[in-house]
């Protein structure tokens, strides 16, 4: 038996689950069973029943949820809500599953998946298929997965928990499995799924020229961070609207959530709050939440008129002074008496003699002597001093010829 399988473990991520069951199975028709692991305590009785009428099966894991450290999972993403997703190594438990694609809440399908299921029906259930990060590639996002249930791979999981001393490199469920499928075992285990089916155009880096040619083929999205689309403040995120707008992936969300969630029913789902809402956790300060009075924003805070700190390498670099420099030769008064700048002129006039304009034929100034008319008799020797004079003189008689030259009309 195989399925498509999500995670809700409080009423925050409602719209998410809701709107991934309607894409799977009735934009996109898939042929599979839709489960989902809940939290049922953390349920009202209408959100339970909405997530009836989408999934065909429901599995309670409200006495089973796995808990990372808060403050490990809050200090190494500063997301501390992070911290229950470890337990999505009760994939592995569902051993009445043969295959199982799982999909994070926040993740929206634009396409069929079902292939999927035949492409990787040879999967070990030592191995996992999961598309690169596209903050790291050599570790996977762990928002998509392809697995086999196994009780002994659940019971080797549940094992790195407890014994490793720093089982996630994370603190959360990503950094978990990386370690433990991908990490400990040098890649062997870890099966590259394309970029396209989990592309997060949400993140800090996107590759815009990739984003447009791929853009078609894209299978699904991932609204990865703290914000997502069902957020009530969504929209206030400039940043994130910026870089959306490249495909307009959170339209796609909204169109998909209004098409299945009209009008009132809508609304109520938007505006469940899950137990995560009330944890109460610090601020993540930032350098530019300045409240002081010396700031541009004045004390609603804004940009400080202290300096920045180096943000770039190169922002850091040694200052350095140039070590080779040109000091002009004394005139008019600041000349000495001994005569510098006659010494100057003297080694000037030596060192464009070194030059040897004079060449003979053959040599390989030489055959330039044609191209510029050099005569290279003994006697044209060119005199530097000579030539300055010339050249200083071209002015008045370029004006006397024009002078001339009008007198004659």
């Amino acid at each position: 038996m195989t399925a498509f399988i999500t995670l809700l473990t409080n009423e925050s991520y409602l719209p998410g689950v809701l709107t991934l069951g309607k894409a799977l199975k009735h934009k996109y028709q898939s042929t599979y069973k839709l489960a989902i692991l809940v939290n049922s305590d953390s349920l009202s009785k209408e959100s339970a029943e909405l997530i009836e009428s989408v999934y065909d099966d429901i599995i309670d894991v409200g006495d089973k949820l796995i808990y990372s450290s808060v403050e490990e999972v809050d200090t190494k993403l500063g997301r501390p809500e992070l911290a229950v997703t470890y337990s999505k190594v009760l994939l592995w438990s569902l051993t009445q599953y043969d295959t199982l694609i799982y999909l994070d809440a926040d993740t929206l399908p634009l396409a069929n998946l079902d292939h999927l299921f035949d492409e990787h029906k040879d999967l070990l259930s030592t191995q996992v298929v999961a598309s690169p990060d596209a903050g790291w590639p050599d570790i996977f996002n762990s928002g998509v997965l392809i697995l086999k249930p196994s009780t002994d791979t659940f019971t080797s999981l549940v094992k790195h928990i407890e014994t490793e001393e720093t089982p996630s490199f994370d603190g959360a469920d990503q950094g978990l499995l990386n370690e433990f499928f991908n990490l400990k075992t040098k890649g062997s285990n870890w099966k590259r799924l394309p970029f396209v089916y989990n592309v997060t155009p949400n993140a800090s880096y996107q590759y815009t020229p990739a984003f447009d040619r791929f853009a078609g083929d894209i299978k699904l999205v991932h609204f990865i961070g703290s914000v997502k689309p069902w957020n009530a403040d969504f929209l206030l995120h400039g940043n994130y609207q910026a870089q959306a707008s490249l495909y307009d992936v959170h339209k796609l969300w909204w169109s998909t959530f209004h098409e299945h969630f009209p009008g009132e029913i809508g609304a109520k789902i938007l505006n469940v709050k899950g137990e995560g809402y009330s944890l109460k956790f610090g601020k993540n300060k930032n350098v530019w939440d300045d409240d002081a009075d010396t700031s541009v924003g004045g004390s609603t805070g804004g940009i400080t008129d202290e300096p920045i700190a180096p943000v770039f390498p190169w922002e850091e670099r040694e200052k350095r002074h140039p070590t080779r420099t040109f000091t002009p030769p004394p005139y008019g008064e600041e000349a000495s008496e001994e005569g510098e700048q006659d010494k100057l002129h003297d080694e000037l006039k030596k060192s464009i003699e070194t030059l040897n304009l004079k060449t003979s034929s053959g040599s390989k100034a030489g055959s330039l002597k044609d191209k510029y008319n050099i005569d290279s008799s003994e006697d044209n020797k060119w005199d530097p001093t000579a030539s300055l004079n010339e050249i200083a003189q071209l002015p008045s008689k370029l004006l006397s010829k024009k002078r001339e030259e009008e007198s004659k009309k």
